[in-house]
């Protein structure tokens, strides 16, 4: 996918964000949109992407919304 925007049950976020990685739809370049990740809050998916190096997070609506990309390394010269 080129594109994922996930606002569903809280509570599903990341088994279903993990669930389409682990069938290779989402690849380098994907961005993944997260609804309502702060207020109310899904604090396992936030958590995932804050501690992930595959992706590269940004909040784009204050305690709202958070929109992340697939990247194929966050430090391109820790791999060369």
């Amino acid at each position: 996918f080129n594109f994922v925007f996930i606002d569903h049950w809280k509570n599903l976020y990341l088994p279903d964000l993990k669930w389409i990685e682990e069938r290779g739809l989402i690849k380098k370049g994907t961005v993944v949109v997260g609804d309502n990740i702060l207020f109310p809050g899904v604090p396992d998916y936030h958590e995932f992407f804050k501690n992930s190096k595959e992706y590269n997070s940004v909040s784009i609506f204050p305690k709202t919304m958070e929109t992340t990309r697939k990247t194929e390394y966050l430090f391109q010269k820790d791999y060369d």
